[in-house]
Order: structure tokens, then sequence, then C-alpha cells
């Protein structure tokens, strides 16, 4: 019995060891891969925003996922062309109530230069409990509607790298 729960534990750390192993690795992958995605979605007519739509378009390609939280969904309206609507939806991944302010931040360029926050709803200061999702909105003057937008999310952790998705308009 005593041999039976050695391996039996041998083989759970062996397993866990590789979990680890291929979360790095799918980190490492992910980041990589989120530039790439960026990069070619702005191109694609799918994600390219119309000035005065009604309609919010979802512009992240994959989850960005970070140790505290991960952003599941942005979507973004170019309501006129003088202003950016974000909807931003995230899962707090501690294990206490948070503010996502807590934990992370949105900054959204064009043309390296970095847009004013004009209007934020009043979700983007709800306490967020453990495992548990939220969206917020966040409104942005636009200095032209010529130059893509670059949308970065930053974690709080200074271990982690910020992440960045590109948006073209039409």
């Amino acid at each position: 019995m005593k041999k039976q729960a050695i391996v039996l534990l041998g083989v759970i750390l062996l397993g866990l060891a590789g979990c680890s192993q291929s979360t790095q690795n799918d980190t490492t992958n992910d980041k990589k891969q989120t530039t790439t995605h960026s990069t070619s979605t702005a191109k694609s007519d799918s994600t390219k925003l119309n000035v005065g739509a009604d309609d919010k378009v979802s512009v992240l390609p994959k989850t960005l996922n970070f140790k505290s939280f991960n952003v599941s969904q942005i979507k973004a309206e170019a309501e006129t062309k003088q202003q950016v609507e974000l909807e931003i939806s995230w899962l707090n991944q501690t294990t206490d109530d948070r503010l996502f302010s807590d934990i992370g931040e949105v900054a959204v360029y064009q043309n390296g230069s970095k847009l004013k926050l004009t209007e934020q709803d009043d979700d983007f200061l709800d306490h967020v409990g453990p495992n548990e999702n939220e969206d917020f909105e966040l409104s942005y003057r636009l200095r032209n509607t010529k130059d893509d937008l670059q949308i970065r999310i930053t974690p709080k952790n200074d271990n982690e790298t910020s992440r960045q998705v590109k948006v073209a308009f039409n």
C-alpha cells in the first residue's frame, strides 16, 4: 500500500510539473500570438470601425490572460469622429474582491500619443468578487479617424508584459 501511495504521488507530481511547463509555454506563445493577431486583425474588414455606426465591433481575437485577471472581450464603437467607446469584459482571478483599476490599466494610443479618457461608466468602480466577470465602458477623445488605435492592457504586476490590440477605421 505504501509503494502504491508513493507511485501515485510521483505520478501526480510529474503531471503537475508537465502542466506548469505547458502553462509557461502557452503564456509565451500567447504573447507572441497576441501581437501577431493584433496586427493582422486590424487589417481585417471585420475588425475595422465604421465612424457613426450604432454597433460595437469585437476587436479582441483571443482572451488576454494575466496572473490576476483576464480580458475576454473588447468591443469598440466610433460614435463620432471625435470619440471612441470601449466595452471591456474581464474576470477577477484573485482571491479577493477587486476593482479593475487595482490590478490593471487600460490606455488607448493613436499615432504614439495617449488619448484622453473622457468618460467611464459606473461599472468601472464595481468591486468584483473572486472568479467573477464584469464589464465596463470607457470613452476616449480621438485625434482623427485616419490613424489606427492601439488599445493597451497593462497589469499592475510589474513582472508581466502589457498586451495591445490594433484597431483601424474604415
